[in-house]
């Protein structure tokens, strides 16, 4: 490995860097996993409740819940990897 490349990876602002994106790493990802926990559950726990119709359509609450899921880790992907690449930009520019 050369020296810039050390200098880089022994500098505390690049491990203060790794440690913001591994926090919103496992956020992001403890959000996502309780809600699958939570949809299972929901499914197990009222039965009933999640075969209904969602707001009059064809389609039932435990399938709406699915996508509503499905939305957001999509819209968690997006957000993590803009809030990542904001991070990477505000350390090239030198205002961390």
């Amino acid at each position: 490995m050369d020296d810039v490349t050390r200098k880089i990876i022994d500098s505390p602002e690049f491990s203060r860097l790794l440690a913001r994106r591994s926090r919103l790493r496992w956020s992001l990802t403890t959000l996502l996993a309780a809600s699958y926990v939570l949809y299972g559950f929901a499914g197990v726990w009222f039965p009933e409740a999640m075969s209904r119709p969602f707001m009059g359509s064809s389609l039932s609450w435990i399938m709406a819940i699915a996508y509503s899921i499905m939305a957001l880790a999509i819209v968690a992907s997006l957000w993590y990897v803009h809030l990542v690449g904001k991070m990477h930009d505000v350390r090239r520019r030198g205002n961390d």
